[in-house]
């Protein structure tokens, strides 16, 4: 349950030095059945009297029982904190979460991202990240609005719209990086870069976190689903994970694709694991990515410490380094063009040469032609550049 996977975050995160809310992974929320955090919610919540909250039950899915509250007054009945009874119902247990009033909006419009994170082997644990898609509000959407149509946009909720279209719904990450590019909201690589980082790192942290707790069996997988959102500076949050996701089959996310390959990884993997236990991150199976493969893990002389990867996350506005960021691969991309363009230029202009002496272009002949080419080039290119030396020392003895 959600109390549950809290829990073991902030367990990890102590063991490491750093209260977990301070990583700014998630909006921070509390765990209201826990004296401890009760009182904080109540202290952060006097220190931030203008803020929303987001209340969850700790069980649950597909959005059953959460509300939006904007007075702190409705959790008047929390404020004794006391510790929970074996009596109490376990179902009147909730999660409180600082709710992100100004998220960033597509067409006027909220929306969060749902990923998948695959243990495909949990002996070793090896583990890939697959991009998922956007799930956007069909309403517009209200900073003030306590309305379930406007602040969850997941697909049960949202399909109760009256003009709930699902290809409107769904939004592949091509087509948001289309949006942001065409709007000026963000620079061409803000996907590939910004958001997928974060999310990778938002993974890896939940991984690390749980790995120890979970059950290991050799043969054995799982498949999560993680939600994420942005807000209008472009910073990338984690909101919840799910171990029992759902499919949505959309035109603008290829899911039976991404089906297929997984269960041809899982086969291929525990069927024949040598090449598998092999791969180091950042290596690709279809559409899945490794983010962790214990065994390369246990070869590295870095350990993997939160506190010190987390340390200025989320901490600055992301719209001028996405910017910036952009630009960056921009020119690279650009430069690898013109790069390219040069060699067959080159290619060419040795095919004309050899081309112009009745020399066949793949003899031995053309090659010591085109050699002796770019020797004389390269002499008149040492000439000049003696003579700028010879300038430059003049030039520096003044």
């Amino acid at each position: 349950n959600k109390a549950r996977q809290l829990q073991q975050k902030r367990s990890f995160a102590e063991k490491f030095g750093c209260d977990y809310n301070s990583l700014n992974i998630q909006p921070p929320q509390f765990t209201m059945h826990v004296p401890k955090e009760c009182k904080a919610f109540f202290k952060f919540a006097t220190e931030n009297p203008d803020a929303m909250w987001i209340m969850k039950p700790i069980v649950g899915s597909g959005g059953t029982g959460i509300t939006l509250h904007s007075d702190i007054k409705d959790f008047d009945k929390y404020k004794e904190c006391r510790p929970p009874k074996r009596s109490d119902d376990k179902k009147d247990r909730v999660i409180i979460q600082y709710y992100i009033q100004r998220p960033l909006l597509i067409h006027g419009k909220k929306f969060d991202i749902r990923v998948y994170m695959l243990v495909a082997s949990a002996y070793p644990y090896i583990v890939f990240y697959h991009p998922g898609y956007l799930r956007r509000s069909i309403v517009k959407y209200n900073g003030e609005s306590t309305e379930k149509s406007v602040f969850l946009t997941n697909t049960h909720f949202q399909s109760m719209e009256k003009k709930f279209a699902l290809n409107d719904h769904i939004w592949g990450f091509e087509r948001f990086q289309k949006y942001l590019s065409d709007h000026h909201v963000a620079g061409s690589q803000y996907v590939s870069t910004v958001l997928n980082s974060a999310i990778k790192k938002g993974l890896l942290f939940n991984l690390m976190s749980a790995k120890d707790t979970l059950v290991r069996r050799k043969g054995s997988y799982h498949l999560f689903g993680l939600d994420f959102m942005i807000d209008d500076q472009l910073r990338v949050h984690f909101i919840e994970a799910n171990g029992y996701p759902g499919f949505t089959w959309s035109r603008d996310f290829p899911t039976r694709q991404m089906v297929t390959e997984m269960f041809d990884l899982l086969i291929e993997l525990h069927e024949s694991p040598t090449a598998f236990e092999k791969m180091t991150q950042g290596d690709m199976y279809g559409g899945f990515e490794l983010i962790y493969n214990e065994l390369e893990d246990g070869c590295s002389e870095k350990m993997y410490d939160p506190c010190v990867d987390f340390a200025n996350f989320n901490r600055f506005e992301m719209k001028e380094r996405a910017r910036r960021i952009s630009e960056i691969h921009d020119t690279a991309r650009r430069t690898r063009y013109r790069a390219k363009k040069r060699v067959e230029h080159d290619a060419k202009v040795a095919q004309q040469a050899c081309t112009a002496v009745n020399l066949p272009v793949s003899s031995p002949e053309c090659s010591r032609l085109l050699k002796s080419e770019r020797r004389k080039k390269f002499a008149v290119m040492f000439e000049k550049i003696q003579a700028w030396d010879t300038i430059n020392q003049f030039v520096a003895g003044m």
